[in-house]
């Protein structure tokens, strides 16, 4: 896990680098169960939607990760719509 990071950039923007060293910028971080589990299931996107990482549960003694995902997570818009038809 040390390998590949999540930090900011000069501009603000989020990078993420993999092991093998290429970067991504900017991305987001998206989790798969908002409500009912949202320490499992966290993805890292790029600008187009595209998964580039993917962790099955936040890494609570890694401090490093887990801020920087939860920062990200706590910034995204989160909205539940019910429809009645």
């Amino acid at each position: 896990m040390s390998a590949v990071t999540l930090q900011r950039d000069a501009w603000g923007r989020w990078v993420l680098t993999l092991a093998d060293g290429q970067e991504h910028v900017p991305v987001t971080v998206v989790r798969a169960y908002p409500v009912s589990a949202p320490e499992e299931g966290v993805a890292v996107m790029d600008a187009e939607g595209h998964e580039l990482w993917w962790c099955d549960r936040l890494p609570i003694s890694h401090k490093p990760w887990r801020r920087p995902c939860e920062r990200l997570c706590r910034n995204a818009n989160f909205y539940l719509k019910f429809s009645v038809w």
